[in-house]
């Protein structure tokens, strides 16, 4: 994951600041976020390679996309 600091490292502050906090919520969500928001696999590419079932890749990015809404709430609360 050594690419994804220096890939990242170029954008803006704040979607430098959006991936941290997609970081935040562990590799394997990471990836999913990766490959569905960055690089725009479909949900089944995701499944299958990531060896998880279809229904699960929709649940983990729905439950990660309300985590997300969480966190930078919070942070925007602290600024």
């Amino acid at each position: 994951m050594a690419e994804r600091g220096e890939e990242l490292s170029t954008e803006d502050p704040d979607r430098l600041s959006l991936w941290n906090a997609v970081a935040s919520l562990g590799e394997e969500d990471f990836e999913l976020f990766v490959r569905f928001y960055r690089y725009g696999e479909s949900l089944r590419e995701i499944a299958n390679a990531m060896d998880m079932k279809l229904s699960t890749v929709k649940t983990r990015l729905s439950r990660g996309r309300q985590k997300l809404k969480h966190i930078l709430s919070e942070a925007e609360e602290t600024l």
